[in-house]
């Protein structure tokens, strides 16, 4: 996540990002090791807002303590999508949790918007598992 600087979407952001998942996984697959790609968390502010969770008052200046309002659906949704659907031999699976812990955001986080709580890991651990079966 910390690769759009909880900023504004750009398609600069989104080039850099797909051109350094391309230049990870061509290392990766000089060095003949397979990866399993897993999308990006949510950026769960509506749960954490509703946990109480008090939000910066800096206007234009992003960051952890102050994300841009739809980070998660203009920029984090792309980053999943450019998980989802890239093709590259040295990617043998994709795993999804995004999806399944933005479903459960009210049980999945508290008053932090970025990290899940005992019970997000354990939606990830579960995901995983499911994927790997």
């Amino acid at each position: 996540m910390n690769c759009g600087i909880y900023g504004l979407p750009s398609e600069e952001l989104f080039m850099t990002y797909n051109n350094r998942l391309i230049l990870f996984l061509d290392t990766m697959k000089g060095q003949e090791i397979d990866v399993i790609l897993m999308t990006p968390p949510p950026l769960a502010l509506d749960a954490a807002n509703a946990h109480g969770r008090i939000a910066s008052s800096e206007e234009d200046v992003y960051s952890w303590k102050n994300p841009y309002e739809r980070y998660d659906e203009e920029v984090i949704q792309k980053f999943k999508d450019i998980i989802l659907e890239t093709n590259h031999p040295a990617v043998i699976k994709k795993i999804d949790i995004h999806t399944p812990l933005l479903q459960q955001a009210d049980k999945a986080y508290d008053k932090d918007p970025i990290h899940p709580n005992a019970n997000g890991y354990r939606i990830i651990a579960d995901t995983i598992f499911k994927f790997l079966l």
